[in-house]
């Protein structure tokens, strides 16, 4: 709550550079005390875009592309605002990725069934299937709907971040 009242948003840390020093979960990212042990911590920050090989539109400034995914029940997505990463010890080939299509770390991110429709920003190949995600699938992250959905249930945002600090630890 204390994070909420200096940033609009829990994500948006980045954005309001003055307020890492005021809000608490800003300065546990910076500190490296939100996740002990991960190598990062997945959030957004609209000043860092280009450094992250986001493309954006010259008309408008909307990232590119932009997909709008139909509501999928028995598809999870992973929605990693604020999960612990730690860099992947293979060479792992993803589609969805702007490098190459490789990944040089792995999140450890609560996974939202996607029960209501959703936007993936970015990405090479679309991410809207509507089968059911099966082990080893690589699914792209999402926010919007599904981060919404996630904060607004205090069960599944319980249940989420147990998970996560747990398969998170196994991997210390």
């Amino acid at each position: 709550d204390e994070t909420l009242e200096v940033c609009s948003t829990a994500g948006s840390c980045f954005a309001v550079p003055d307020g890492i020093d005021e809000a608490p979960l800003c300065d546990e990212i910076a500190t490296g005390s939100l996740w002990p042990g991960a190598s990062l911590v997945s959030t957004y920050a609209p000043l860092l875009e280009e450094e992250n090989g986001v493309m954006k539109s010259s008309e408008n400034g909307d990232s590119i592309p932009s997909w709008s995914c139909p509501a999928a029940p028995g598809r999870w997505i992973p929605v990693c605002m604020l999960a612990p990463c730690v860099p992947a010890t293979e060479n792992l080939a993803n589609p969805y990725n702007y490098d190459n299509g490789n990944l040089d770390q792995i999140c450890t991110c609560p996974l939202v069934e996607a029960d209501v429709a959703y936007q993936v920003f970015g990405g090479l190949q679309d991410p809207c299937s509507t089968d059911p995600t099966s082990p080893g699938d690589f699914v792209q992250a999402a926010a919007g709907s599904l981060l919404a959905k996630l904060e607004s249930d205090p069960d599944l945002k319980e249940d989420g971040w147990r998970y996560v600090n747990a398969v998170f630890e196994d991997k210390l």
